[in-house]
C-alpha cells in the first residue's frame, strides 16, 4: 500500500509562515532539498512502490510558486523510475520525470516541467511522488529546487 511520508526538515518555515532570514522582506527565494532513495526507503520501511509520496519542502501560506525542478544527480540503476513533483501529491511542477537518467528530466506526459506556477494560500508541502517504478534499485539521489515569491502581508515599506 502506498504511503505518505513527511521528510521536511524542522525549522525550515517559521510559525508565522515566512522563511527564516526573510522575515520582514518580500522577495524571491529558492527552496532546495536533497532527497535520496535510501532516505525514502527508510521512511516507508519497505521498498518503494508507485504512489508513495514524500513531503520534502515546507511551503508557507501566501507564496507564489514560480517553478520547480528535480535534478537526478545520481540516476537509479533499475529499469523504470518516474516521479511527480507538486503539492497534494500532484504533478503541478513535474509529471513523470525519468529517474533512470542523470540530470533534469525531460517534460513528462502532461507537459509540466517547471512551467505551472500557482499560489499557495495556505501552508502546504512540496511533494515528490513515485509515479511508476519497476525493478528499481532504489539508489537514486535527487536535488529538488523550487522558486517562490513571498506575497504575504508581512512587508509594507510605505506604512508607518
Amino acid at each position: 500500500m502506498a504511503t505518505t511520508n513527511d521528510l521536511t526538515p524542522s525549522g525550515e518555515v517559521t510559525t508565522a509562515g515566512s522563511f527564516p532570514g526573510r522575515r520582514g522582506t518580500n522577495g524571491f527565494v529558492v527552496l532546495k532539498r536533497r532527497v535520496t532513495a535510501a532516505e525514502c526507503v527508510a521512511a516507508t520501511g519497505t521498498a518503494l512502490i508507485a504512489a508513495d509520496t514524500f513531503q520534502i519542502i515546507n511551503l508557507p501560506a501566501y507564496h507564489y510558486v514560480l517553478a520547480g525542478i528535480v535534478d537526478f544527480t545520481t540516476a537509479d540503476t533499475g529499469t523504470t523510475l518516474t516521479v511527480d513533483l507538486g503539492i497534494a501529491a500532484g504533478d503541478t511542477l513535474l509529471d513523470g520525470g525519468d529517474g533512470t537518467t542523470a540530470g533534469i528530466p525531460v517534460v513528462g506526459t502532461n507537459g509540466n516541467l517547471a512551467a505551472s506556477a500557482f499560489v499557495s494560500a495556505t501552508a502546504d508541502t512540496i511533494d515528490l511522488t513515485i509515479k511508476t517504478i519497476s525493478a528499481a534499485n532504489d539508489d537514486w539521489v535527487a536535488e529538488v529546487s523550487v522558486i517562490c515569491a513571498d506575497i504575504s502581508a508581512d512587508y509594507h515599506p510605505d506604512s508607518a
